[in-house]
């Protein structure tokens, strides 16, 4: 298992791209931790997964790499329920508490790691992947973590993600 913990992080986005800058994101702020993993056995691939339907659900038929995230505010963030993540899709939103999630276009992370290198992480839908597929990057959960008590630290929102490919890292 790759699992990769980060020491800050310095920013973070999600969105669409219509454009290569990546300009069309909502920046989120108040983050407390960024990790992600690849929980695949050999770290490369992702078991196939047995299904009964006919035809099988793209991509579970054959390996491809996955990674799970989590990203864990000092509060909540109306990013994920105001920000557009899909281009000329009005509607779209990482979470949809009535009705199913639309997948993300465009997430980005700026870290620094422990020993003091700055990483980004580029998770996105856009550009040729190995399958051709898109529909690769999800919010999949989000639990909060709210008290009344006195001298507690942090009021914690965690979302999890799941990218379905290949992520894009770069140290700077």
């Amino acid at each position: 298992m790759t699992d990769w913990k980060y020491d800050k992080v310095l920013e973070f986005r999600i969105g669409f791209d219509d454009t290569v800058e990546h300009t069309t994101y909502m920046p989120v702020y108040n983050i407390v931790s960024w990790a992600d993993r690849s929980p695949a056995p050999d770290g490369k691939h992702v078991s196939p997964i047995n299904v009964i339907n006919d035809p099988n659900p793209a991509g579970v038929h054959q390996h491809h790499k996955m990674w799970e995230m989590e990203l864990v505010l000092d509060s909540d963030s109306n990013a994920f329920l105001d920000q557009i993540v899909q281009n000329g899709v009005a509607l779209s939103r990482a979470i949809i508490w009535d009705g199913d999630n639309y997948f993300i276009e465009y997430l980005y992370v700026l870290a620094r790691e422990a020993n003091g290198t700055t990483t980004s992480l580029v998770y996105t839908n856009l550009g040729a992947n190995d399958y051709g597929a898109q529909e690769m990057v999800w919010c999949t959960g989000v639990t909060h973590d709210y008290t009344n008590e006195r001298n507690t630290r942090h009021q914690t929102s965690t979302y999890k993600f799941v990218c379905l490919q290949e992520r894009v890292r770069t140290e700077l």
